[in-house]
């Protein structure tokens, strides 16, 4: 495999104001949308902390004083969570006024009013094209996702996107950027997090026709998941390079290889990260770190991975290196 990981910038930035037009237009820029505030800061100071990282933002926001926005349809899906105060949403005839700690989808492609008070929240900016990477959409049904309900249904589920959202917090903590694969499974985690919470409309499922599953399918979709390991790829790119639909390329793999393409993207990226600990020294790296690089966000799980395909702890390569001839 030619090509290594590279880093993707992780952007870090921060504004207040308290002055209400200057909050109009950092809302509007920052949601890409015309939010059209009105109401009042009552003296009080609107503040915006944003993560930039490729195909997910994170938001910490607050909004003092009684407000209402009249909002035009955003081009992502967005998570709120308000930690304090109070939020509604109303949109196509329907109220969500969720009480604090419960996950709302805003409405996406869609024109909604929002009502704030005293609010701090936690919002978090989804890739539309990263949800449908999930789902394994194929390129010609990519529609506008329609999401079923707004809130998140339990509690059991508000506290699976909040574990969700501190673990991406956590990892990015500290760091001015972020390995590609890396960014790219904590992307994945939050958007399958997010259509867990929140399901929506799909196409009817095809039925997969026999043929396509070949291994000659297989074949192009081993021969791209082996030249482009080092990249944050989907099964959508796999089945596009193998030039069939996300379910043939399943069956392809499940009928031929008894695995998944995503299980033998994973075996393709610990026998890297193998090499690279094999390579390196404690002096000059570590176990989490060659993790990252290679797209595991758990070193825990990667440490697990790692011992049923290699039978010692990676430390213990780490450590000793290539074993000698």
């Amino acid at each position: 495999m030619d090509g290594v990981p590279q880093d993707v910038p992780l952007v870090r930035s921060t504004v207040a104001t308290k002055e209400a037009a200057l909050a109009r237009e950092i809302m509007d820029s920052s949601y890409g949308a015309s939010l059209r505030l009105s109401g009042r800061l009552e003296g009080q100071e609107m503040r915006l902390a944003r993560t930039d990282v490729d195909r997910f933002t994170i938001d910490d926001l607050v909004l003092p004083g009684r407000l209402r926005f009249a909002c035009d349809p955003l081009s992502r899906p967005l998570v709120t969570v308000t930690g304090r105060g109070h939020l509604g949403i109303d949109c196509r005839g329907h109220s969500n006024h969720p009480r604090p700690t419960t996950p709302l989808m805003t409405p996406y492609g869609l024109p909604y009013q929002v009502v704030s008070r005293s609010a701090a929240m936690r919002v978090t900016a989804l890739d539309p094209g990263l949800l449908h990477d999930t789902l394994g959409t194929p390129a010609g049904e990519r529609t506008r996702l329609d999401f079923l309900e707004l809130q998140a249904p339990t509690p059991a589920a508000a506290q699976l996107w909040q574990a969700a959202t501190v673990f991406v917090s956590q990892r990015l903590a500290g760091l001015e950027s972020v390995p590609s694969l890396l960014s790219g499974q904590l992307a994945h985690l939050l958007a399958v997090t997010a259509l867990s919470l929140f399901p929506c409309r799909t196409p009817d499922p095809r039925r997969v026709d026999s043929t396509d599953a070949t291994s000659a399918t297989l074949r192009r979709a081993l021969a791209y998941i082996d030249s482009h390991a080092h990249r944050d790829i989907t099964l959508a790119d796999i089945a596009r390079a193998a030039c069939a639909s996300p379910r043939a390329v399943q069956q392809a793999f499940r009928s031929r290889r008894d695995t998944t393409p995503l299980a033998h993207l994973r075996r393709v990226r610990l026998e890297q990260a193998h090499r690279d600990l094999q390579a390196a020294t404690p002096d000059t790296s570590t176990v989490t770190r060659i993790a990252a690089r290679w797209g595991f966000a758990h070193t825990s799980r990667f440490a697990a991975y790692y011992r049923e395909v290699f039978g010692h702890p990676p430390a213990m390569t780490l450590r000793h290196g290539a074993p000698r001839p």
